[in-house]
């Protein structure tokens, strides 16, 4: 008997570790930063699984103070994909279903356009996803491929980091409070004679005070051209962060455009290979 029972165990645990749990999905939504009275883009995105979706709903709570604007489709959502939101107070409730395709992949299901008031506490706020409490309905769900089974995902919330501005001069507080000592900046000074406005320069992360030329090419202002300087240069035109970044160094400033663009990467490429 002994023996018939250990065989009956083994076989179970094989039976069980044959078949690996199903795993679950989860939404997420991304962390952002704002200024008090400008707008950001939070993302709301799907990962895990192993089934295929029709549909997503989900219903989310924004700080005290933030409103949206427009909701959008993300990448993971076909073009055979209907959606909608709607708005109520601080809530927003997002829907996507298709009675054609599918999405099973990671990535983002909508993008939603946010704007922060100046009544907006600044600081870490918590964007929440909303859960139902009576347990008649979710609120949070996805459907499986032909629309029969409801299926409940993890939740995951974000933080909206707002940043203070107080006079509402579309500066941040603080980087004013760096740069200068106090907050009586305007966004169109140009205090460096830089040919930057003060809002340009904040938006771009350079020194609204340096004053030194700029040589073309030279993205990280230390004075040479470098390897540096076009791998700066390569991650802002892909979009990615880089510090430091000096909107001088371009070196055709057409029509005034004022930025770092491929046109810089392939000087300063040509410039590193002695052409």
């Amino acid at each position: 008997m002994k023996a018939l029972l250990i065989v009956l165990t083994l076989a179970l645990f094989a039976a069980v570790t044959a078949f690996p749990a199903i795993a679950a999905p989860e939404l997420s939504l991304d962390s952002a930063e704002v200024l008090q009275g400008q707008s950001a883009v939070l993302n709301l995105s799907i990962s895990g699984g192993t089934e295929v979706y029709a549909g997503v709903n989900a219903k989310i709570r924004l700080p005290q103070g933030v409103t949206v604007s427009s909701v959008s489709k993300g990448t993971v959502l076909a073009s055979g994909f209907t959606a909608d939101w709607y708005a109520s107070g601080s809530d927003v409730a997002v829907i996507a279903y298709s009675t054609s395709s599918t999405f099973s992949s990671a990535g983002v299901l909508f993008t939603l356009n946010i704007q922060a008031g100046y009544s907006t506490p600044a600081g870490d706020n918590t964007i929440a996803f909303v859960s139902d409490t009576s347990g008649l309905i979710n609120l949070n769900a996805l459907s499986n491929a032909d629309g029969s089974k409801s299926i409940v995902p993890t939740v995951k919330n974000g933080v909206l980091t707002v940043l203070a501005d107080t006079d509402k001069d579309g500066l941040w507080d603080d980087w004013e409070k760096k740069y200068f000592g106090n907050l009586d900046q305007k966004a169109d000074g140009d205090p460096d004679n830089d040919g930057l406005t003060n809002i340009e320069e904040y938006r771009n992360g350079t020194d609204p005070k340096q004053t030194t030329a700029i040589v073309p090419g030279d993205v990280d202002g230390n004075g040479y051209v470098t390897l540096k300087d076009a791998v700066l240069a390569m991650k802002v035109v892909s979009g990615q962060k880089a510090d430091g970044v000096k909107i001088g160094a371009d070196i055709g400033n057409k029509a005034g455009e004022k930025k770092i663009g491929v046109e810089e990467v392939i000087f300063i490429l040509k410039k590193l290979a002695g052409k």
